[in-house]
């Protein structure tokens, strides 16, 4: 692992990758989008159309009431005219000189006109007691079909008693009537009319005149196969195109309904076909019959099953179009990505000249060549690290990197060891400087590797002496013994490396354990960890009084042993060394012993 990378989890492959579930978001998307535009139109087209057959179904009603207003206008202009506006209608109502076949008479003379403008009309004259009065024999054809005169009058009487009610109402009064057998009825729009004296004012006759209304409604041209009637309070049908079957549900709806029922479709079970219901009463009494009409709604089936094959055969077809486009968008978007993904793999792996093409000027591309900027800031960062690691220990190179350590120190408790080459000037004269420099790089680089298997921080070489911490910058809690473990590796490392051929090299080892100043001294532009302090002296001297093969301790990395004398000779010397004003006590450590760590790991 590279220096520079931190163990971090990373986190798995996903089962799906980001081409894939952003090819397939887009797919859905696309094609969702494409449904319910579809699912819109249908709806709307549905809609419009139902709106269409509901703005001509009010068009054809409206005129269906204006025509009826006007016939009912010109009707009633007529029969003032043939009755209260007619001397000879009035004579031939004098009670003392009744002449029915007179009335009869003049009135289908006057009302001949409006006989050859509607199907069939009907008139029946009452005297002002309400008394029916039958018209002669020859007159029958007035007469409605199927019903004799006393069947008639008792369908008129009402009325009349109606219109004499309210004698101070003379308006006409316009009611509905069917009339006919059950399988041919005929609705009659009927007026009840008072013939009034013009002199007194005297009611002398009631005239009830009927019109037959047309079943289509006279409503003219409108949507094809539409079809039009009546519907009767009693369940009963009127229409020329509605079969009488249907008269019960079509009832039932409209009665569910309550109001007027616009745009309900009905499935007519005669023909297998399905119908927009419009219905509208032709007056607010619930007596009243209902006018009906339905639309067929075939055309609208037609276009929306064309719409629904259009779901069915193009959908698919775009759906792969959209496939093949958000392949190619997400194709745009995940090669970039893949290969930062693939670069970052190779950082994590410490290739720091890794980088990736900027193929865009997008944010994808901004972010590709970011990453190329932080790979070439870790690459130099690297070389700054192993240049760093060149010129100081790799502890302190650590914490110098992360900003543990800066300008200054503090007291900690810590071993120092210093070991020399013994007659090293002797040995390399006559030497080629280069072959010199060799010797050196050998011998100081397993020493190096011994002085980090145990924990130490090899401080500086100076000349053919290394000097190495143990406790600082960071304590592993048995600095001393770490100390003098790593002198005897050292003493055995060399006597390995001696024993493989080459030069003859003797060292000897000092160690003295105590209270040192550590800290980096120099300037804020060049800093130097190290340590100061009179035990740094004394591990100098040690290591100058040591013979050849020889590791001098103090008295503190000593009590590093507490009872176990093993590894110490039973030597005790008192030397008097140079800048320490008393005796100093010595012991010597034993060489013959090489730790079981000396080819080992530390842990």
């Amino acid at each position: 692992m590279s220096p520079l990378t931190t163990n971090v989890d990373r986190p798995r492959r996903p089962a799906f990758s980001f081409g894939f579930k952003l090819t397939l978001a887009m797919t859905l998307l696309i094609a969702g989008v494409g449904v319910t535009a579809l699912l819109f139109l249908r709806g709307q087209i549905e809609q419009n159309y139902t709106e269409f057959l509901s703005r001509n179904f009010e068009r054809q009603v409206n005129m269906f009431f204006e025509n009826q207003r006007e016939v009912l206008k010109n009707a009633q202009d007529v029969l003032k005219s043939a009755t209260t506006n007619n001397v000879r209608f009035i004579a031939a109502l004098d009670p003392d000189d009744l002449h029915v076949d007179h009335l009869y008479n003049d009135l289908t003379f006057q009302l001949h006109a409006l006989q050859r403008g509607q199907r069939n009309i009907l008139y029946r004259v009452f005297d002002s007691d309400g008394h029916y009065l039958a018209p002669p024999d020859d007159d029958r054809d007035v007469t409605a079909p199927g019903l004799s005169e006393a069947q008639l009058a008792g369908l008129l009487a009402p009325y009349v008693q109606s219109a004499q009610a309210s004698p101070d109402n003379l308006a006409e009064t316009v009611n509905y009537l069917v009339l006919g057998d059950s399988s041919h009825p005929q609705l009659y729009q009927v007026m009840t009319m008072p013939i009034v004296d013009r002199v007194d004012k005297q009611v002398l006759a009631y005239l009830v005149f009927g019109m037959e209304v047309d079943a289509r409604m006279s409503f003219g041209a409108g949507v094809g196969g539409q079809k039009n009637g009546y519907l009767l309070g009693d369940q009963r049908l009127i229409s020329s195109s509605l079969p009488e079957d249907l008269a019960q549900p079509l009832g039932k709806i409209i009665g569910d309904q309550k109001t007027e029922t616009n745009g309900v479709v009905f499935s007519n079970s005669m023909d297998g076909e399905h119908y927009l219901l419009f219905s509208r009463r032709l007056h607010g009494n619930d007596k009243f019959p209902v006018s009906i009409t339905l639309y067929p709604l075939n055309e609208l089936e037609e276009l929306t099953k064309e719409i629904d094959w259009v779901m069915v055969a193009i959908i698919p077809f775009s759906l792969l179009i959209c496939l093949f486009l958000a392949l190619f968008v997400s194709r745009q978007f995940t090669r970039p990505i893949l290969a930062l993904v693939a670069g970052t793999e190779a950082v994590g792996r410490g290739d720091f000249t890794t980088r990736v093409a900027v193929r865009s000027r997008d944010e994808v591309g901004c972010l590709s060549a970011a990453f190329n900027e932080m790979s070439a800031d870790l690459a130099l960062k690297e070389k700054y690290r192993n240049v760093l690691d060149c010129v100081t220990d790799r502890e302190i190179a650590a914490r110098l990197l992360s900003g543990e350590l800066s300008l200054g120190g503090e007291l900690r408790t810590a071993s120092i060891l210093f070991c020399d080459i013994r007659g090293f000037t002797s040995l390399t004269e006559g030497m080629d400087p280069v072959e010199v420099i060799e010797l050196i790089n050998t011998h100081m680089s397993a020493l190096t590797a011994v002085v980090h298997r145990h924990h130490g921080v090899v401080d500086k070489f100076v000349g053919d002496a290394l000097m190495a911490i143990f406790g600082a910058p960071k304590s592993y809690g048995a600095d001393a013994l770490d100390a003098a473990e790593c002198a005897r590796d050292l003493m055995a490392e060399r006597q390995r490396l001696n024993s493989s051929g080459g030069h003859i090299i003797q060292i000897g080892i000092g160690v003295a354990t105590g209270t040192v100043v550590a800290g980096c001294t120099g300037s804020v532009e060049r800093l130097n960890y190290t340590v100061l302090g009179d035990r740094v002296n004394l591990a100098s001297r040690l290591c100058s009084r040591a013979p050849a093969g020889e590791i001098y301790i103090d008295e503190n990395t000593r009590a590093a042993f507490g009872a176990d004398t093993s590894k110490l000779e039973p030597v005790e010397l008192s030397l008097m060394l140079k800048g320490f004003a008393q005796s100093i006590r010595v012991f010597r450590m034993r060489t013959f012993h090489t730790s079981p760590r000396a080819h080992g790991q530390c842990p």
